[in-house]
């Protein structure tokens, strides 16, 4: 198996996570909890606002929905939810004023 190594900017990180969250919200596939460990593999790069951003993707789709799939996958999602906010608020209590 070859690796192609490469470098991307936060940004382009950012975006292509934001739309596999989207597209993995409510699937009931292996993509939810394999897109949520790459975001936490990569969280260093990612800013507090997309953190911030990407919870809020969860909670109105919920709110939509009432489910984000199965249950577990439902339970999931709201835990990752709560992960990418206290990750948000860790960086917000570092950062100096």
């Amino acid at each position: 198996m070859s690796v192609l190594k490469t470098e991307i900017d936060s940004r382009t990180l950012e975006t292509l996570l934001l739309c596999a969250t989207r597209y993995s919200l409510g699937r009931q596939t292996y993509m939810p909890s394999l897109v949520q460990e790459i975001c936490k593999s990569y969280v260093n790069f990612l800013s507090e606002p997309f953190l911030t951003k990407l919870a809020t993707e969860i909670v109105e789709e919920y709110s939509i929905r009432g489910n984000l799939g199965a249950d577990f996958d439902t339970r999931d999602w709201l835990n990752f939810k709560d992960w990418l906010l206290r990750e948000a608020a860790a960086r917000t209590l570092t950062t100096p004023a």
